[in-house]
Parts: structure tokens; C-alpha cells; sequence
């Protein structure tokens, strides 16, 4: 089942970026890409969420993570994340389709601009993906996370189900200035799920 994540971001112009790059997956990265901007992460207490929290905030950005549960659990988390991080407890259940998602960041984008904010507005979507969820799904159908991967893995033609850093990645290139003229999109980060 694919679930989509929306990530809203306030955007400064970063005025300098930390010069000693790291290499990740072979591309050369600059560190600090986020420096001076803001990224509200719902879902952000576990699974794909919390990898893009843990980036976001290694890239330099302030992080609101939002959750549902006790907010003395997120704010805790929030706490052992660092300074740059902070909790906002959703008390209610949300779920919508690709659709619905897909139509609120446009909505949102366009309205963002409409008004002169300087805030871009994107989605990512995500397909089956190696998180907690997944594990508890294999387990519910009474398979390894191996077993259950190997199974998975023949509906995407990459071959292979994502972790959830593929996605935090994607959502740090649409955070990120390499991504300055991108707002209103939906990205799909499916191994090619959608594509068939």
C-alpha cells in the first residue's frame, strides 16, 4: 500500500553553506543544505518520518515533528533529537488517498504563491518501504521481513522495496535549494511501483 507524506517548508536563502562536503552514495553533499529554514514533519516520530527528521536536522533545519500519542513521548524524542527540534501532538487519526494528497499540495502551492509567501510546497510518495509498519505487516501475515520483502519486491521493477533514508533523501532534495524551483509536485518514490 503506498502512503504519502507531506512536508512544508519554510524557505530563507540560506547565506552560507558549511564547505566541508561528505560523500553519500557517491555523489559529493554539502552539508548544511537546510541551514536557516524550518520543516514541519508529520509522521515524523517513527519510520520514514523520523529518518527525515534525523536528516533534516544533520543538514541544519529547526524540525516541528508531528505524531499522534502521548505528547510526552514526542517531546522526549523531540529532546533526545537536539536543540533544533520540537513536538506538535495530533490528536486525531488522518488518512487520505494519493488523490487528495496529491490536490492539497497543489491547492497549498498555489496559495503560497498566490500570497508572496516564500514557501514551497511539496509531497512525496512513497510505496512499500522497510519501516516498523512493514516488519508488523510481515508479521501479521506470518513471514520473515526477508520473506516478506522478497514477495514485495517482484511489483517494483528497481527490484527491491526502499528504506526509509531513499525517502528522506527525496524529501531533502525538495527541502533543499536544488529543488528552488519545484513546488506543487508530488514525487514518487516507489521503484517504479506506480509506473506499471
Amino acid at each position: 500500500m503506498c502512503r504519502a507524506a507531506i512536508i512544508f517548508i519554510h524557505l530563507k536563502r540560506s547565506r552560507a553553506l558549511i564547505s566541508s562536503p561528505r560523500i553519500l552514495g557517491g555523489y559529493k553533499i554539502e552539508m548544511g543544505r537546510l541551514k536557516n529554514k524550518t520543516a514541519i514533519i508529520t509522521g515524523g516520530t517513527k519510520g520514514i518520518g523520523l529518518a527525515a527528521a534525523e536528516l533534516f536536522i544533520k543538514e541544519g533545519a529547526n524540525v516541528v515533528i508531528c505524531g499522534r500519542g502521548g505528547s510526552d513521548d514526542g517531546a522526549a524524542l523531540a529532546a533526545k533529537l537536539g536543540a533544533n527540534c520540537s513536538f506538535f501532538a495530533l490528536n486525531f487519526a488522518y488518512a487520505a488517498s494519493k488523490a487528495a494528497v496529491e490536490a492539497m499540495t497543489k491547492c497549498a502551492a498555489l496559495y503560497c504563491g498566490e500570497q508572496k509567501l516564500a514557501i514551497r510546497v511539496n509531497a512525496v510518495a512513497p510505496c512499500y518501504i522497510i519501516t516498523p509498519m512493514a516488519v508488523q505487516d510481515a508479521a501479521e501475515k506470518g513471514m520473515t521481513i526477508e520473506q516478506y520483502e522478497t514477495e514485495m519486491a517482484v511489483d517494483h521493477p528497481i527490484g527491491h522495496l526502499g528504506k526509509a533514508d531513499d525517502v528522506a533523501r527525496a524529501y531533502l532534495y525538495l527541502a533543499s535549494d536544488d529543488a528552488s524551483f519545484v513546488t506543487g509536485t508530488t514525487l514518487m518514490v516507489d521503484g517504479g511501483y506506480t509506473a506499471k
